[in-house]
């Protein structure tokens, strides 16, 4: 085997993990088909402590109030935020005057999940998901997305909610490490393929997920 093979079998074991790298071996030889993974995140609320950072130019943004303002380049079309409103999300953002530079969406009733097969996850009452994070282009790597992640992660605190947990896909490695500095821990990771024309799913959580294994019910 050469050492390019040995190099990309040791980075899919490193990601995935023995059981999914063999699966993901099978999709490779198309003996199972539409493999895909997503990693998830969990912040307990009641533990957690802001880092006293400057978030007035944040806050929520009501369906009524989002008509007033513009979007910054980068940003998600308008008929994405209707989107989102009508399955009753709550917009957080960030704001330069009357243009919206960053986005944060949270959803207390469901979770769309269609990567693996599950458009309406369900979860406990004191559990929320939290998604869409972007910032626009023009206002990238100035800490924005910390500010509003913080700002979110407080102002739910401050109602009451328990846990806040957030879905990333597996390859994207830099958006992982940065929940994790951030407020969020990793639950678990599910992984979805078809075999002869059945779904299946595989979940795999840590520590953490032990501990809270019924906080996501993705099986």
């Amino acid at each position: 085997m050469s050492s390019g093979l040995l190099r990309q079998a040791w980075r899919c074991y490193r990601d995935f993990g023995a059981d999914e790298s063999l699966l993901r071996f099978f999709s490779h030889l198309k003996l199972i088909s539409e493999a895909s993974s997503l990693d998830f995140f969990i912040c307990d609320l009641e533990s957690f402590r802001p880092d006293g950072l400057n978030t007035q130019n944040i806050r929520e943004i009501s369906k009524i109030e989002f008509e007033k303002f513009r979007l910054a380049d980068g940003l998600r079309p308008r008929g994405d935020f209707d989107k989102q409103f009508s399955r009753g999300s709550r917009l957080m953002a960030a704001t330069a005057g009357d243009t919206l530079v960053g986005i944060n969406w949270i959803n207390t009733q469901f979770a769309d999940l269609t990567q693996i097969r599950r458009p309406h996850l369900t979860f406990p009452k004191d559990t929320l998901y939290s998604y869409g994070l972007l910032i626009s282009s023009g206002h990238r790597s100035k800490g924005i997305g910390r500010l509003l992640k913080q700002f979110v992660l407080q102002k739910l605190k401050n109602e009451g909610w328990r846990f806040a947990f957030i879905a990333a896909y597996v390859r994207n490695i830099q958006l992982s490490r940065w929940h994790e500095k951030n407020g969020f821990a990793r639950w678990g990771r599910v992984f979805y393929w078809k075999f002869l024309g059945k779904e299946r799913r595989m979940t795999r959580l840590t520590k953490l997920g032990r501990k809270y294994p019924r906080l996501l019910s993705v099986n």
